[in-house]
């Protein structure tokens, strides 16, 4: 059923619920199927939400920015650099800042990874080198190899980059330290983070294949093909590793089934789709489409719920291409929110939500989705409500 963005709200409604519908029994939506992915070795979207804390030492302070243009700009520069033109994470840097990555790694600098994106504010004076300590809820394990970059922007519109060499004392610690100096010299402007790092730490950072048992809580709905399939990953060395993660589909939930009500009665009483979300999730959704792009006239098409399983955290993202029931336009802008029910909550948000990149590619038409690495793990242990948006897809276009 099209959905013109012109159209009221209530017509929204319509297409909301006759989208629901379709997804619980028409045919059609039972054959939706991933038919492509990869690890995308570095962040769709920034990774400030992984934090716990961020501490300095010497009276320092270290304060974790939300995303904002400048920033949202740089990863999409990163973005391009590595997913889209097929280069290494570490050639992104100057060639005095490779060479100062490969003295403190010791290793090819080929085989890291970017696994961390976030934008920082410095402050204080320190006399000697800065302690710093950051706790991710990711699960950096003791010992693995970890190379922290950070940079300031410069007048000329070029980046000055500071490598340090990491340690893990503990999983998901990382501990570096930082020079005086140039702790100063980044006082001030914001400061980009990235964490580089191997797949499996020290131990050479090739992948080898291994099968983690995990009980699913929720079982893969009947006649439906899985709804996206991660058929296989690269080492480092570029050799193709069988394995067994997946991204699956499984029948909704109760909590999941009334928050599509909500969700209807928001739009049906004249709310756009998108206002229904955190405001700081409808942030990042501009942030990802910068350029003339009005949120409030992004419709929903597809709600379905998915689990995972056989996931490492330090594979970063993981980018997958996907069938879905609409054929949607790569001519129309999209996003998706990813979401899990808030235990006892009584008013909104009844979901804790993560804003995905999501785009539909030029030659099928099928939707490429990135699912972020801090909620993968969690996906393992219950379902995930997935929320396709995209601006209106004309009719022509929808037709199946």
């Amino acid at each position: 059923m099209p959905c013109e963005g012109t159209e009221n709200m209530k017509k929204l409604l319509i297409c909301l619920l006759a989208m629901a519908c379709m997804l619980l029994g028409c045919a059609q939506a039972q054959q939706i199927t991933m038919l492509e992915g990869e690890y995308t070795d570095v962040p769709s979207v920034p990774t400030q939400d992984a934090v716990v804390t961020f501490k300095a030492d010497q009276d320092c302070e270290v304060t974790v920015l939300l995303p904002d243009e400048k920033s949202i700009a740089l990863l999409e520069d990163i973005y391009t650099f590595v997913w889209r033109e097929g280069n290494r994470p570490a050639r992104y840097y100057d060639e005095e800042t490779q060479k100062k990555i490969a003295e403190l790694s010791g290793v090819d600098i080929d085989v890291l990874h970017m696994t961390e994106f976030m934008g920082l504010e410095l402050a204080g004076h320190p006399q000697e080198p800065v302690k710093m300590n950051v706790l991710l809820d990711v699960d950096y394990e003791p010992g693995q190899l970890i190379v922290v970059v950070m940079g300031i922007e410069k007048e000329d519109g070029e980046y000055r980059w500071f490598p340090y060499r990491g340690e893990v004392p503990e999983t998901g610690r990382i501990l570096y330290d930082v020079p005086a100096e140039e702790y100063k010299a980044m006082t001030g402007p914001q400061v980009t983070f990235h964490v580089l790092t191997v797949r499996e730490g020290a131990r050479g950072g090739i992948l080898s294949e291994e099968v983690i048992e995990r009980e699913r809580i929720v079982t893969p709905s009947k006649g439906a093909r899985d709804l996206i399939k991660i058929r296989r990953w690269y080492s480092t060395t570029g050799e193709v590793i069988e394995d067994d993660f997946s991204i699956f589909l499984v029948d909704r939930t109760e909590e999941m089934e009334k928050e599509i009500a909500r969700i209807a009665e928001h739009i049906g009483s004249g709310g756009a789709p998108i206002t229904w979300f955190p405001e700081e999730m409808q942030r990042q959704t501009q942030l990802l489409h910068p350029v003339d792009l009005v949120v409030t006239d992004m419709v929903i098409y597809d709600i379905v719920a998915v689990m995972a399983e056989n996931y490492k955290d330090t594979y970063g993202d993981v980018a997958t291409e996907n069938l879905f029931a609409a054929a949607y336009s790569p001519d129309s802008r999209m996003a998706a929110m990813l979401g899990f029910p808030i235990e006892g909550a009584t008013e909104a948000p009844y979901f804790d939500w993560y804003c995905l990149r999501a785009e539909a590619l030029e030659e099928n038409g099928h939707v490429e989705l990135v699912f972020k690495q801090l909620v993968i793990p969690t996906m393992e242990e219950e379902p995930a409500m997935l929320v396709v948006f995209s601006e209106p897809i004309a009719e022509e276009d929808n037709a199946k």
